[in-house]
């Protein structure tokens, strides 16, 4: 099959230059309300990293993983 042009009807109008030319007509601003789930998922990743790198360094020894292990059950009993 050697295509050489494709005709006009299957050529929707979005795909031509002068689509990217003209303004859309009025759209509805839509005012996005922020999502919970987005925003801790954002703290997550934010977090993450820098636990693990304090999880890394803890783990090279006995002494700097019982002083953090110590840590965090002191927090995790303030806390409940």
């Amino acid at each position: 099959m050697d295509v050489k042009s494709v005709p006009e009807q299957y050529i929707l109008k979005r795909w031509t230059k002068l689509a990217r030319s003209v303004s859309l007509p009025n759209v509805s601003v839509r005012h996005v309300v922020e999502d919970a789930q987005l925003t801790s998922t954002q703290r997550h990743r934010d977090i993450f990293p820098r636990l693990m790198r304090i999880v890394d360094e803890a783990c090279r020894s006995q002494e700097t993983y019982t002083l953090l292990s110590k840590k965090l059950l002191i927090y995790w009993t303030r806390k409940c």
